[in-house]
Order: C-alpha cells, then sequence, then structure tokens
C-alpha cells in the first residue's frame, strides 16, 4: 500500500504535517497487525518529515526509521563530490527501451544487455553505475567538451552542475526535461551536427530543466522567498537575505499566499512553518535544500531559475524573445 502526495492534504503546514502523522501511524499499525499486506509505502518531502514525525509515538519512530530509504539521487565521494551515476544510468536505461533502431544500435554496443521476462532491456551493470563507462557513451551522443576544449567544461558534467540544488542533489524529471530540450535544440539549430546533442544544445537544456515551475509544484513558497534575492551574486551574506526579506515585507506575502490558498482548492500546497521568523525560514530553506551554508557562514542557492549569478561563473543566458 503506497501513500503518496502528502504536501497536498491541506493547505495549513500544521494541519498537513498533523494528518501526514496520522499516515505514518497506519503505516506503522499496518505493518504490525496485518498479516497478508508486507508494508506500506510513505512518500513524504524532507521537509515535512520532521513536523510529521512529532505526532508519531516514540516507541514508533524506531520502526519508521529502520524502513526509511533516502531517495537523494547521486552519491557523495569521501571529498564531498556527487556522483550522477544513477541519473545516468537512468537516462541509458530509458534510452535502450526505445522501440527504434536506434536504441537497437545503441545496445548493440554494450552485448551484455539483458532481456527481462516482460520484454524489456536491463543496462549492463557498468553502464548503470560507472561513471567512466558513462562518460565513454555520453561522450559518443554529445561531444567530450562544451566547445572546443575542456576549458569550457565537459557534457558529462555540465547538466549536474547546473541543475543541482543547494544540496547537490539533481532529480530525474529536469534532468530529462534538459536532455529532451537539448536534443530538440539540436535537431532544430545544429541539423548537420555529427552527434545527437550539440553542446549549445546542452546550454539551452540547462535552462529549460531548470525551469521554476519544477520547484514550484513541490514548494511555492519558495519562490517568493528568492525573488527578493533576484539580481545579487552568490554565496551572499547571511544578514544580506535578511535585509532583503525585511525590505521586500516577505512576512506579509507569505501569509497573503497561506491565506489565498486556504480559499483556493487547487492550491493544496504546505508552506512554512516559520513565516514570521526570518532567521528560521532559512535554517526550514536550508533543510529543505534550496539553501546551503558555506564554512565561512555565507549561503549559497539554486540560482539558475532565479535570476541570481554566481561570482567568478558563467554569465546567465538571456531568456528567449
Amino acid at each position: 500500500m503506497l501513500f503518496d502526495a502528502l504536501d497536498h492534504l491541506h493547505p495549513d503546514r500544521g494541519r498537513a504535517e498533523h494528518l501526514a502523522s496520522g499516515v505514518l501511524n497506519l503505516a506503522v499499525t499496518l505493518s504490525r497487525q496485518t498479516t497478508r499486506l508486507r508494508r506500506a509505502k510513505v512518500f513524504v518531502h524532507p521537509d515535512m518529515l520532521d513536523g510529521a514525525l512529532s505526532g508519531v509515538p516514540r516507541a514508533d519512530r524506531g520502526t519508521l526509521n529502520v524502513h526509511a530509504a533516502d531517495l537523494s539521487w547521486g552519491r557523495a565521494d569521501y571529498l564531498g563530490r556527487r556522483e550522477r551515476s544513477d541519473l545516468y544510468g537512468l537516462f541509458f536505461q530509458l534510452l535502450g527501451n526505445r522501440d527504434s533502431a536506434e536504441a537497437a544500435a545503441f545496445r548493440a554496443a554494450w552485448p551484455t544487455w539483458e532481456r527481462t521476462e516482460d520484454g524489456r532491456f536491463l543496462a549492463p551493470a557498468e553502464l548503470r553505475h560507472d561513471p567512466a563507462v558513462q562518460e565513454g557513451a555520453f561522450t559518443a551522443l554529445a561531444g567530450r567538451f562544451m566547445g572546443v576544449n575542456a576549458r569550457n567544461g565537459y557534457t558529462y558534467t555540465y547538466l549536474s552542475c547546473y541543475l543541482q540544488d543547494a544540496r547537490g542533489t539533481v532529480t530525474p524529471r529536469p534532468f530529462l526535461a534538459a536532455l529532451a530540450s537539448a536534443l530538440l535544440h539540436t535537431e532544430g539549430s545544429h541539423p548537420d551536427h555529427d552527434r545527437p546533442l550539440h553542446h549549445e544544445g546542452l546550454r539551452h537544456g540547462a535552462h529549460w530543466g531548470a525551469r521554476p515551475e519544477e520547484l514550484d509544484r513541490a514548494m511555492p513558497w519558495v519562490r517568493l522567498t528568492l525573488e527578493p534575492l533576484a539580481g545579487m551574486q552568490l554565496p551572499i551574506e547571511e544578514d544580506d537575505v535578511l535585509a532583503l526579506w525585511e525590505k521586500a515585507g516577505l512576512t506579509a506575502r507569505l501569509l497573503e499566499a497561506a491565506r489565498a490558498a486556504e480559499n483556493d482548492a487547487r492550491a493544496l500546497r504546505t508552506g512554512p512553518r516559520a513565516i514570521s521568523s526570518h532567521p528560521q525560514l532559512v535554517e526550514e530553506m536550508i533543510s529543505a535544500g534550496v539553501m546551503s551554508r558555506r564554512t565561512g557562514g555565507q549561503l549559497d542557492s539554486y540560482r539558475l531559475a532565479h535570476r541570481m549569478g554566481r561570482r567568478g561563473g558563467v554569465r546567465r543566458a538571456a531568456p528567449a524573445v
């Protein structure tokens, strides 16, 4: 039994977390008192989990923690760098299962593809998990460099660098959307290119994959907190963020949005817990992965879709007219 979209339960954050607590308690009850139902699966946003757990008895939290799984895409190595093998593994798996001659040719390059009982193809382990092999495969599709040489960057790491959030996480939807957009851009603007993906197409795809609608759907209140920071350079001092929020009247805007959500059945989303406390709001955004705190205390953020720059970074592309 699967429970999903808990952020749609109620527009009020407190009530949504209370209802989510009920779902978690039900999951514990089902696991203990049913004989034919093996387990209930509950998908919940990390920023909502702490509040939901507060309504679960302490004795039962251990049961939930034992079976908890982190669905983050990408693993950090000992230096804190993120691998993207899971994302590229998903991409190659989808690519090899297209019903086309091109997909068959792609599979033929790695003869160790396996056919499952339901007729689908399972990519070789090295194509799903080995970054070096994946980079070689992606280089065959997009070339090695984001230009004429390494100074322009590498195609394999480009999208993940620009699509990652403040925690360094990239999720499948924007990643695949960026690749799809890059393919269309290559077909339209570089029809004579000798590979399916042109590096300019990847640049175009990065801005499409980082579209703010993806973040707005999950946490619409984030847009209100980042709008006052438009035009600023990252990383940014926390005091500067607090001052910009105060100047923009952020508390009043968040309260107005919460009231509007209560009267709009289509706007069932949770908002921040700390509406009136800007320092606590910073911590909540860090917990949600929208912001991160650097070693020196400065704040970083998911910038590409919100008109923020980075000191020493590449200028953001102008929107298409």
